[in-house]
């Protein structure tokens, strides 16, 4: 772990070191992340490599659902494969806006309720993401609770897995 990647991880709530081992900060987000990374391990070997990365046309990087913190924010990492090695990636510069897009588009979401999909996805619980938007935080969830009938979906965790279920 770079310097970096030390400083980000100690304001980062999904994840924490612990006796020296990369870990989800709750027990029940574990087995996510143990899965994730054992997958992406599994993809190390040089020809799983460049057969999933000539399948998914680029490098093989791919995002990880952790769940909901304790303020309603949604913990995200993304687990990439590259020279042989299992990368873990999180923070502030990781984007889903090509798959908030395609959520957009086949569910026909609003303008506002795409930009409420972006900030739930951007880890901000409902209060913090009525204030970004400057709205009340029951219009909030009016918006939100709109965005789940429309996609399918009951709570911010089925929706974030829903949006990174689209590859891009």
């Amino acid at each position: 772990m770079n310097d970096a990647a030390e400083r980000e991880l100690k304001t980062f709530r999904g994840l924490a070191i612990s006796n020296g081992m990369l870990r989800a900060s709750k027990p029940s987000w574990s087995a996510e992340l143990r899965d994730a990374i054992t997958g992406a391990h599994n993809l190390t070997a040089f020809g799983k490599y460049n057969r999933a990365k000539s399948a998914g046309g680029g490098e093989v990087q791919y995002p990880v659902v952790l769940g909901e913190d304790d303020d309603g924010g949604m913990m995200l990492c993304w687990v990439k494969v590259a020279d042989a090695r299992v990368y873990i990636l999180f923070g502030a510069d990781r984007d889903l806006s090509e798959q908030i897009e395609i959520v957009r588009a086949i569910f026909t979401l609003s303008e506002t309720q795409t930009d409420m999909v972006r900030l739930i996805a951007h880890g901000m619980g409902l209060t913090e993401a009525a204030e970004a938007l400057g709205v009340t935080k029951n219009t909030a969830r009016t918006h939100l609770r709109r965005v789940y009938e429309k996609v399918g979906v009951n709570s911010q965790l089925e929706l974030l897995r829903l949006v990174v279920s689209f590859s891009t």
